[in-house]
């Protein structure tokens, strides 16, 4: 787990980012996965399927 992640599940889980989210759908370039992931800003998202960090928010 990196530690980004660490800090972001961190702060969600304290409410302290309330408003600092916003839920975006990605698709995943390697495995083709589509999901939905809360963003907090300056953080990477990556692919629940197969953990690429090669993912495309989708319109």
């Amino acid at each position: 787990m990196s530690v980004l992640t660490t800090l972001r599940d961190t702060v969600v889980e304290s409410g302290a980012s309330e408003g600092a989210t916003e839920t975006f759908e990605y698709r995943c370039a390697r495995c083709g996965a589509s999901f939905e992931e809360s963003k907090l800003k300056m953080t990477r998202v990556s692919c629940p399927g197969c953990t690429s960090t090669n993912v495309r928010a989708t319109d």
